[in-house]
């Protein structure tokens, strides 16, 4: 809340041909926080839906078959527990990247030297 929020927006083209000029345009599944080394302990993201029917921001699509679920888990973003055991609890899942030679060589969800974050499915 307040001025230590942060709002992002996620896109979804119809676009999935890389060879089409307006591939390069399209936002990916990396996004930056315009933050710097990100401490685990004090760092909290939620994601949010704004229904356009209600202009109201939910943690959920309000559609059948996904409205069960928070947007974190249908994102694959909280698939651990707070002790790292597979159960999602509602908590976005902090996994710092590994990158060795400029390549990233785990599957973290964050990257929190560079304040980057990355959404691990398509």
């Amino acid at each position: 809340t307040g001025q230590d929020a942060l709002f992002l927006k996620l896109f979804k083209s119809t676009v999935r041909n890389p060879t089409k000029k307006l591939w390069d345009l399209m936002m990916k599944n990396v996004y930056s926080l315009g933050a710097y080394q990100i401490d685990p302990m004090n760092f909290r993201l939620d994601v949010w839906y704004n229904n356009p029917s209600t202009s109201i921001d939910v943690n959920y699509i309000p559609k059948p078959g996904v409205d069960d679920k928070l947007l974190l888990q249908l994102l694959e973003m909280d698939r651990l527990n707070q002790q790292q055991a597979k159960y999602a609890d509602g908590v976005f899942d902090f996994i710092p990247i590994t990158v060795a030679n400029g390549k990233i060589i785990n599957g973290g969800t964050i990257n929190p030297r560079n304040g980057r974050l990355y959404f691990t499915t398509k």
